[in-house]
């Protein structure tokens, strides 16, 4: 195997009975009824003031791959999924070496610095 390739074997693959999966589907479309809900809010871009992002989105299977663009200081309607999209998951990772106890060291990505944010308004 070499460093960046890597097998996985799929081993004591469980079938889900017909209940398992109506939960399991039942619990999907719960949280894609709330997430799905739209808020509205500010859009604050950290990383370069002023500026613009446009990027593809899609949360769920059922929905169409939108194209957002979005303005810094700009108001949007945004589905809630989007805008957790861009406060917890749009970051720059930051790598720091750390010296373990052994005297070993390694990498540790942590989250680092955050990129935008999407202020809610709903709730001011």
């Amino acid at each position: 195997m070499s460093g960046y390739l890597q097998e996985i074997h799929m081993t004591n693959k469980k079938t889900l009975t017909s209940d398992q999966k109506k939960a399991a589907k039942d619990k999907l479309d719960k949280e894609y009824k709330i997430e799905s809900k739209i808020v509205k809010g500010v859009f604050k871009n950290l990383e370069a003031p002023g500026g613009e992002i446009k990027f593809p989105f899609k949360r769920y299977a059922q929905d169409p791959l939108q194209i957002y663009t979005l303005q810094d200081g700009g108001t949007y309607d945004l589905p809630l999924c989007v805008a957790k999209h861009l406060n917890n998951n749009c970051n720059v990772k930051q790598h720091l070496f750390v010296v373990d106890k052994l005297g070993n060291k390694t990498i540790d990505m942590n989250k680092g610095e955050q990129r935008y944010q999407f202020l809610s308004t709903d709730y001011m």
